[in-house]
């Protein structure tokens, strides 16, 4: 005939490798909420590892406060008790004095199909002039404290701060 077209065999092999990348690449561009919750878990142990960095730079003490929700309604902001020395002795933390604005923006908002549990209703972590994480009434933290974002968790150290 002339050349022109292409064979059967050229064909089949083109129909087979679109099968192969079809199988492959439609279910993980459909499932985007694992790639949604990774993203938020990281966003999320930064927003709170600025906290802890914030407080010792700035010799002061900061709240992280999180709020839990389902479906995208969870958040978390971050506060500094602007009066409050770290020589002064007694005293609560004002978690609602100065709001601490994340290099994003002000808050951190989960997307719309991640949920944001804390076990415990709003959680509120109050990071030390020395990085240390303590209650509102400044007493030093004994137990871990866990957050979890959907499938994945995150885990803040108690006497060091420190979020993995």
């Amino acid at each position: 005939m002339g050349g022109r077209g292409f064979t059967a065999i050229e064909l089949i092999t083109v129909i087979v490798l679109i099968g192969i990348v079809s199988v492959v690449a439609i279910p993980r561009i459909q499932n985007t909420k694992e790639f949604s919750e990774r993203a938020f878990h990281d966003s999320l142990r930064s927003a709170i590892d600025y906290a802890r960095k914030s407080a010792v730079a700035g010799r002061r003490y900061v709240c992280a406060v999180l709020t839990p929700g389902a479906l995208g309604s969870g958040k978390i902001e971050l506060f500094i008790d602007a009066n409050l020395l770290p020589e002064t002795p007694g005293g609560n933390v004002d978690c609602a004095s100065t709001h601490l604005r994340l290099p994003t923006g002000d808050s951190l908002v989960a997307p719309r199909d991640v949920d944001l549990t804390t076990g415990v209703g709003i959680l509120t972590i109050v990071f030390s002039p020395l990085g240390e994480p303590q209650s509102m009434a400044r007493i030093p933290l004994t137990s871990r404290q866990r957050i979890s974002i959907g499938t994945q968790s995150l885990v803040v150290e108690p006497w060091t701060g420190l979020v993995h």
